[in-house]
Formats: C-alpha cells, structure tokens, sequence
C-alpha cells in the first residue's frame, strides 16, 4: 500500500514540475539564432583575453592575461595602438568615457594611458601583488588593489589613500563616478569592503570563502557581490537588504547602473534578480563564468563553457555564438558587446549581425563627472535576509516528508 501511495506522489510531483517548466500548451523554445562577430582580432598568445568597452563601446579596451600585450581598438575593429609591458597583464580597464586605459602588471605595477597610447603615469607597489585596477567614467579617479592593500589614485597617479586589509583582495570595482569602490577578501578574512577616495572605510562585511566578484552602481549607491554560494545586495547606508544562497560556485555578479538589476553566473546557472530580491529568470548551462548587463538592465551578456548568449530582459536567449569565452563587456546603450576567449577579441551587434558599426566620434562619451563623496561611517553589519524560494523545489521537498511520515506510520 505505501509503495502505490508513493508511486503516485511521485507521478503528481512530477507533473506538478512539469506544469511549472512547460505550461501545457506550450513547446520547449526553440534554440536562439547563431550571431556572427563584426570583427575579431588575436592581440597575442594568452591563457585567455580580458575586454572593457567604454560606455558605448567606441572603443575597446583588450589585454593578453598571462602575456605582456596591451591593445586599444575602436569598434570598428581599427586597432589605435599596441603597448607591451615588462611582464605578463593581470587586468586591464577602460574609463566610461573612452580616454584612459589603466592596467595592472604582474608584479605590482599599475600603468595609465590616454587613447593615443602615451603612457601617462606608472606606480609600483611591491614585487608579489597582483594587481586588479578599476577607473571611474571620467578617468579622474582609479581604484586598484596589491595583495591585501587597496589604492585610490587621482587621474595623474597621485596617491589618494591605501587603506591595508588583512585579507587577500580578489575583486575591485569602483562607482561610475567614482566616489566608492569596492573589494572583495579572501585567505586569512573574507570580507567585503568599500570605501571613498579618501580612505574612508564605509562597509566591513564579514562574507563567505572565495570572494570573487563585486560590483557598484553607477552612483555608489548599490553595492551588489558574491562569495562561492551566496549574492549579497547593499542599498542604502550599505545596509544589506537581501541575500540569495545556493550550494553552487559563484563566478560573477554584475548590476545595472540604476541598481535596479542583478546578474549572477555560477557553475550550472545564470540567475537574474530585481532590486528587491526576486529571481527572476534563470538559464541553466554547463559554467557561466562571466556576466555584464546593459546601463538599464534590458540586456545581460553572458559567456562561460557552453557559448556566448545575449538574453534580454525577460531571459528570452536573442541570439548565442557557439566558443566559450572568459571575459564579457557590455556597452551602457545595450547596442555593442566584446567578449574576450582564448585566444581572440570579438565585437558583437545586439541584433547579433556582422553589419559593421559607424565609426565613433573623436570626442570623448557622454559619462557623469565624479563628485566629492559625502562622508559616511561604518554600519553594523545587518542580518541576512533569504531570497526567494522555488515552487517545484518545494513541492518536491514536501512530498518527501509527506511520504517518509507515511512509511514510519
């Protein structure tokens, strides 16, 4: 009698399931279109290459991670110079507005260029760090990180603040007007962090292992980062308004630049969420690794082992190219996308054709000024708040405690 009740637990459950994928009525969607690159270039031999675009992508930041080549294209595809460091690129950043590049070197250097290729400044911390490097829109101010010290630089490399956390940095980002950035730790600490150019440390909060990914709003205001299985939100005061955990490793977070929008990659999803904490949509795939999302969170541009996709809002798939890729960079208008793989830079439509784009005006993009940052002291961290639950994932959990109290009886 208890194995017939729990065969046809099972068979409800599992249409239960099926009701809440495919609505009866319904078919599975068909695969999106193939997109084809408008150009692609191989700047040198890499494990992989890192991108950035300005904030329209008209023009394309591109480095030889594990190599000494750094390259600056407009989206045309012209490349407008080359530029070969002493050693190998650990990460290479463009500013909103398309006139400074700023790199970090294996070895602790951190170089700064204008979009002509002349190398504005240099300054070298000690021999072991690895740098990671961030730049605000308008190229005035820079954030970067060197083992466990995080650096604020002005736009002629004059220090600002270091400010020396016990932990090793693994993840920087910096606010579009570059009044906060943030980091995150790992190794000895895992914390997350951010503070103002000036040193002020405005967010100490303690987070899980492997603190990968962090990422800001345009204005400061939302800090949004994850750890190996959980994504934090900030909003206001740097309080922490909802937390989404999975037992999965995390490889990127990214949020649109009103805050409004999450993007999540981890080892088997893509995950989308709002302001407020509701999941959204999900892809599943066999390793998103990196993520971006357009400067309104229509767009998410997503690569990792199974392609390259672009989805739109609603997680609708417009278009894939079929080749992993490493390193994703969306432009604020949602028109352009660059991708970093193996071995190439490639540029991309939104409407994932090779019809060539017009060549950018030589004037720099329309980016927010940085403004002073008000001062702000240290919150208490808050209490984690859960995400949303899954409706099939409940239902199956309670079956089987409906079933198990059935066979003890």
């Amino acid at each position: 009698m208890v194995q017939n009740n729990f065969t046809v637990l099972v068979i409800l459950l599992f249409s239960v399931f099926a009701i809440v994928v495919v609505p009866a009525g319904c078919s599975v969607p068909p695969p999106p279109p193939a997109a084809v690159p408008v150009w692609s270039d191989s700047p040198g031999t890499a494990s992989w290459i890192l991108v950035d675009c300005s904030r329209n992508c008209s023009y394309i930041a591109a480095a030889t991670h594990n190599g000494n080549v750094i390259r600056l294209y407009s989206r045309t595809g012209t490349i407008l110079w080359t530029y070969r460091a002493d050693s190998n690129v650990r990460d290479v950043k463009i500013a909103g507005d398309g006139e400074t590049v700023v790199a970090g070197i294996f070895g602790g250097d951190i170089l700064c260029f204008n979009r002509t290729g002349t190398r504005l400044w240099k300054y070298s911390m000690r021999s072991e760090s690895l740098p990671l490097v961030a730049i605000s829109d308008d190229g005035s101010r820079v954030f970067a990180s060197g083992g466990s010290d995080l650096y604020f630089f002005d736009r002629n490399g004059t220090l600002l603040s270091r400010y020396r956390e016990s932990g090793s940095i693994w993840a920087v980002a910096l606010s579009g007007d570059g009044t906060l950035g943030t980091a995150g730790s790992n190794f000895h600490k895992f914390e997350l962090l951010a503070l103002h150019p000036n040193g002020t440390l405005v967010l100490d909060y303690p987070s899980g292992p492997y603190s990968n990914s962090v990422a800001v709003s345009q204005d400061g205001s939302v800090i949004v980062a994850e750890d190996y299985k959980t994504v934090y939100y900030f909003g206001e005061n740097r309080s922490l308004l909802w937390n989404f955990t999975r037992h999965a490793t995390y490889t990127q977070v990214a949020v649109s630049a009103d805050g409004e929008y999450v993007a999540s990659g981890s080892q088997y999803y893509l995950r989308y969420f709002n302001r407020t904490g509701d999941l959204l949509w999900t892809h599943k795939d066999s390793g998103i690794v990196k993520v971006a999302v357009t400067g309104s969170g229509d767009m998410v541009f997503a690569g990792g082992s199974g392609g390259l996709y672009l989805f739109d809002r609603t997680g609708h798939a417009l278009w894939r190219y079929n080749q992993s890729a490493a390193t994703v960079s969306a432009a604020q208008n949602g028109e352009y996308f660059a991708a970093g793989t193996a071995s190439e830079v490639l540029f991309f439509n939104r409407d994932g054709s090779a019809t060539p784009p017009p060549d950018p005006v030589d004037t720099p993009e329309s980016v927010t000024t940085t403004v002073p940052a008000p001062t702000e002291t240290l919150p208490t961290a808050a209490s984690p708040v859960s995400g949303p639950g899954i409706l099939a994932a409940t239902g199956c959990a309670c079956g089987i405690i409906f079933f198990r109290k059935r066979r003890g009886r």
